[in-house]
């Protein structure tokens, strides 16, 4: 099945990509583990780059204002336990949130998300063969995120890569083909995908831990989590960079 060889090649592409990051003698910015990560910055300065037109633009903001929140305190949870006890719990008190239900944070299965913060390229490839897209939409996101990431540890410039990913948007937006479901699913992963990459390039830092992976980690998240809907994709995104930074 064509899935199943592309569901390979991800899982290649995404591994080598991880081996480049730590390889290259360029630096890397990545957030430091245990604190906030590097560039989770106000939603007003990631308004100030707007330019997406998406109705879905908003989950991006959303999850950097969770970071921002779950990072308040000095002192933070060691266990992934309680790492998600305190990120629900701002979630709880998030206006967005408002209405979410007990069963609606244990929605998305734990055992995923921890799978996901402990080898997230893994992860995001056995992901990719579980998304409800039609085969074109799956092999134009599929394109996308692994465009991304190389371009992103080839460390394109910024702007460069903002306009590619906003493109790529554009797209899913004019589409005659995906569905409105598949619209607002590839569009929301997208968001998020994006709100973290400029997290991630706010403060530049060597990296040298070849399992560390915290913008793997939440774009695996926000595609596991989007399959429940927005809200559920920029808890799970929120979670899976969390517990893969702690």
């Amino acid at each position: 099945m064509k899935k199943d060889v592309f569901k390979r090649e991800v899982l290649v592409v995404l591994c080598s990509l991880v081996l480049v990051s730590c390889e290259t003698g360029e630096p890397s910015e990545t957030p430091e583990r245990g604190g906030t990560p590097a560039g989770v910055v106000p939603k007003s300065a990631n308004a100030a780059r707007g330019d997406s037109a998406s109705a879905f633009d908003h989950a991006g903001s959303m999850h950097t204002e969770l970071l921002l929140g779950y990072y308040a305190d000095t002192l933070l949870p060691a266990t992934a336990d309680g790492c998600i006890a305190r990120l629900d719990a701002v979630a709880a008190v998030h206006p967005y949130f408002a209405g979410f239900s007990p069963a609606d944070y244990g929605l998305v299965p734990e055992g995923r998300i921890l799978a996901i913060a402990d080898n997230g390229p893994a992860e995001l490839a056995v992901l990719m063969d579980e998304l409800p897209l039609s085969l074109q939409a799956w092999e134009d996101f599929y394109l996308f995120v692994t465009e991304v990431l190389e371009r992103e540890v080839q460390g394109e410039a910024e702007a460069e890569l903002h306009a590619f990913m906003v493109g790529y948007e554009g797209n899913v937006l004019s589409s005659n083909t995906y569905t409105d479901t598949e619209k607002e699913y590839l569009l929301t992963v997208a968001s998020i995908f994006r709100h973290s990459i400029q997290a991630k390039r706010k403060r530049p830092k060597k990296n040298t831990d070849i399992d560390w992976d915290w913008l793997t980690a939440n774009v695996a998240g926000a595609a596991l989590g989007a399959q429940y809907g927005p809200r559920q994709a920029i808890l799970t995104a929120a979670r899976a960079g969390i517990l893969e930074n702690r």
